[in-house]
């Protein structure tokens, strides 16, 4: 099997001696149970306490809502968020682009699955099956990017997801830098850019250092996803579809 890490120095972490073991190990990718258990193991490197208070950090707040409003049709969704207006030409049913002239923030986050529509079911399985360079989703993703960075050349230019699109944040954050991502409630799948982001998080690398990750403790699809800088926040609730919904990160 494809080595996916690249070599590099050692690790001065407690997690050095399972990279090294995983580099070259015939049941590469690793099976669930054994992430599951790696990540009970060394948690408490990635989440240094669980809050009971939802605080996200000052920049992201308004992230989370575009997130959340990304699941809106796009003529469905609000002209102002916060400071930040909509760019209707940019908008599509899959992206929300909102921008503020005074920051000079651009902001733009593409929904999650919508479980009855057939392309995003195809793209979930792109992703988790570690295809996904052939997802149409990753192309538009990257354009979208590109365009915002020739119509706004001063701009600063955030990226938000939710769920299983993380994937997508990684992916521009590899391949154009932008100056921050935001992701909630990650769905991670057992592919090359979740395991590329685990070790870049370990080794500090700047698109990690990018990167905030929030999610709710007891959420089943990111039970093991810790990337970049990680918050974990307890909610009174077990209804899975509870625990990952994305409106548990809206105006707390």
């Amino acid at each position: 099997m494809r080595n996916i890490f690249k070599k590099t120095k050692e690790l001065s972490t407690p997690l050095n001696k399972w990279i090294q073991d995983t580099r070259g190990s015939q049941d590469f990718p690793l099976s669930i149970q054994k992430l599951n258990n790696f990540y009970i193991k060394y948690q408490d490197i990635f989440t240094k306490q669980v809050s009971s208070t939802i605080k996200l950090e000052s920049d992201d707040d308004v992230c989370s809502i575009i997130a959340n409003d990304c699941y809106r049709p796009k003529d469905q969704r609000p002209s102002t968020i916060e400071n930040f207006s909509i760019v209707p030409g940019l908008n599509t049913e899959m992206i929300a682009v909102y921008e503020n002239k005074q920051s000079k923030i651009c902001i733009f986050g593409l929904r999650w699955t919508v479980i009855t529509n057939l392309k995003d079911i195809a793209s979930d399985a792109q992703i988790v099956l570690d295809i996904n360079g052939i997802d149409p989703r990753v192309g538009e993703s990257l354009q979208m990017y590109d365009t915002l960075k020739r119509e706004y050349p001063e701009y600063k230019i955030y990226v938000c997801w939710h769920s299983l699109w993380w994937t997508l944040s990684y992916i521009v954050a590899k391949h154009r830098n932008p100056e921050r991502c935001v992701v909630f409630n990650p769905g991670i799948a057992f592919n090359t850019f979740f395991f590329q982001m685990l070790e870049d998080t370990l080794k500090k690398e700047d698109r990690t250092e990018k990167t905030y990750t929030y999610k709710i403790l007891g959420d089943i699809v990111s039970t093991i996803a810790f990337v970049g800088h990680t918050k974990v926040f307890k909610i009174k609730a077990t209804d899975p579809l509870k625990l990952h919904a994305m409106d548990n990160f809206i105006h707390h």
